[in-house]
């Protein structure tokens, strides 16, 4: 049986990093702009893996998501005000609505923080980033949302497009009637770059849904998805207008 792992991506000097990278914005008119050398960092408790383990404990791979091998890094960030509150929680890398809800579910969970110092000793509201990692322990068919690099046609978007216009036949039932209009077609490009799983998020009319997916059906191998440094399969969406030509 294949297990459901839910890690948080991180070593400490990455999520040292990621909190001094987040620590410039507006909330209100209350958040503060800290100045690299004039700031000390929010701290969790006992540090960092204190937090990492609590998170672990509290968070639960949905298992609806389980059930569509969905899988993929969430990033949340949220604000540590002064009283050592955690809240304004943000995704700032979404992977599917399920995983981020439950991301932002955990987060709320999180107990009260030391929080991030000024000007020596004074509290202020300062921004902190986790990244979560949502993965099955045996990923092989696991068909990934927000891979770190997309799936890419032969020759990128261009060429794409250039596919879909010289293949893609107007419907000559309705030449008469001029029918119109645009659907967007998802697909999977799977690890070794076959377009499989074509379905349709908008379709428009059956003659014109059965040509937008034969027409993508069709298409030639793609360059896959890769994440962390491997080839992997991935959906992706297009859009497809449809009008004929004067």
């Amino acid at each position: 049986m294949k297990r459901a792992v839910v890690t948080l991506f991180f070593s400490f000097i990455s999520f040292v990093l990621l909190s001094q990278n987040n620590t410039k914005g507006s909330i209100g008119d209350s958040l503060a702009t800290i100045q690299d050398d004039e700031r000390e960092a929010p701290q969790y408790r006992n540090g960092v893996f204190e937090m990492a383990n609590f998170i672990s404990q509290n968070i639960r791979y949905p298992l609806e998501a389980r059930a569509q091998r969905i899988v993929g890094r969430v990033c949340v960030r949220f604000v540590v005000y002064p009283n050592g509150r955690v809240d304004s929680i943000q995704i700032v890398h979404p992977v599917h609505p399920l995983l981020d809800e439950e991301v932002i579910r955990a987060v709320k969970l999180l107990p009260p923080w030391r929080p991030g110092m000024r000007d020596g000793g004074r509290p202020i509201h300062q921004y902190y980033t986790v990244p979560i990692n949502f993965q099955l322990e045996d990923n092989a068919d696991s068909i990934y949302h927000q891979p770190e690099v997309s799936a890419q046609f032969p020759g990128g978007e261009e060429a794409l497009n250039s596919y879909i216009k010289s293949h893609l036949q107007y419907p000559k039932e309705y030449i008469d009637t001029c029918i119109s209009g645009k659907l967007r077609v998802s697909f999977v490009v799977g690890a070794t770059g076959l377009v499989e799983k074509v379905c349709l998020e908008h379709p428009l009319d059956r003659f014109i849904d059965e040509e937008a997916m034969r027409v993508v059906t069709m298409m030639p191998r793609w360059i896959p998805a890769m994440d962390h440094g491997k080839p992997v399969a991935a959906w992706y969406t297009i859009p497809i207008k449809f009008a004929l030509s004067e």
